[in-house]
């Protein structure tokens, strides 16, 4: 589905965000109404849904964003240069240290040449979370779509720990012990982590921070 529009993205964003959210507020009820084993396998269970709802909806939201941005037509001469990356992955991927100067020299020449054209943004242009999403890659992803990190940097341990490591731990078949009030303040702290995500492009999509000018 093509996104042309600002209200058709931002919509796409909120729908990937309402159904992860029902369905974190459905976990933490269901935990609530267990008790005993059945409560601390429901948590077991629990801990990896929250990280693919966290790595899930960084994927899915950012890749709507790019979806949108590249249904702009938007010429090189004013996209922001995190696009201009992304738009010239295929021709420069000769950038010193990933191949050779040949390919970097070419790059830049399409470039030059095609300042005023539309860019070639793909709109699948690919979102890697590497199935482990950790700070430092959400790092990479945000800054490859001009999403601005610092805000985020409070929450390094809680992608890092509570979420990535734990979720590790459990899918390697590791026994881990959460009790029911930390599983809760990990829904509740996953919510805002998510929310605060959403908010940052739909507010990059009605800002345009995705032009040069606004960048």
């Amino acid at each position: 589905m093509k996104l042309r529009t600002a209200s058709t993205a931002q919509d796409k964003i909120d729908e990937e965000f309402a159904w992860r959210l029902k369905e974190i507020a459905d976990l933490k009820l269901q935990t609530s109404l267990s008790l005993g084993d059945r409560r601390k396998t429901i948590i077991r269970s629990g801990v990896p849904l929250l990280y693919a709802h966290w790595e899930g909806f960084i994927k899915a939201s950012a890749q709507h964003f790019i979806n949108f941005v590249s249904n702009q037509a938007i010429a090189y001469r004013e996209l922001a240069p995190c696009f201009i990356v992304r738009s010239l992955r295929g021709h420069i991927a000769g950038l010193p240290g990933l191949g050779s100067y040949a390919q970097t020299i070419a790059g830049v020449q399409h470039l030059l040449t095609s300042l005023d054209q539309p860019s070639q943004l793909s709109p699948n242009s690919p979102v890697a979370t590497f199935s482990n999403l950790n700070s430092e890659r959400f790092v990479e992803l945000a800054l490859s779509i001009g999403v601005e990190v610092a805000p985020y940097s409070a929450k390094w341990n809680l992608i890092d720990v509570s979420l990535l490591k734990r979720r590790n731990m459990i899918a390697h078949g590791e026994y881990l012990d959460i009790d029911h009030g930390a599983f809760i303040a990990l829904c509740d702290d996953v919510i805002p982590l998510l929310r605060q995500f959403k908010n940052d492009l739909e507010n990059a999509i009605t800002l345009k921070t995705y032009l040069v000018s606004a960048a």
